[in-house]
């Protein structure tokens, strides 16, 4: 419980910097299209960022079928735990 507990407070303090503008990718183990782009941040804020989104979607899984176009990407640390995420900043 106590290793869930520390999880809670990593993923709110993210929640809460992610709401003050911080963009964070994901690292590691199962990402996906989106997780290796910014497509979602260029996404969210758009006039009409709903229609935006099923329109990607819409063209993504016409393509998605090709498995060997996106690969599933499994990177671990050498103890075998997913890697995490890393914040993105522009200067």
């Amino acid at each position: 419980e106590a290793e869930i507990q520390k999880l809670l407070v990593i993923y709110e303090n993210m929640a809460m910097r992610a709401e003050a503008g911080a963009i964070f990718l994901r690292l590691g183990f199962g990402k996906t299209v989106n997780d290796n782009s910014l497509l979602l941040t260029l996404l969210y804020g758009l006039q009409d960022d709903g229609a935006a989104w099923r329109q990607y979607r819409k063209a993504f899984f016409k393509v998605r079928r090709d498995n060997a176009f996106f690969p599933v990407t499994r990177t671990l640390t050498p103890d075998g735990m997913p890697m995490g995420w890393v914040e993105v900043k522009s200067q």
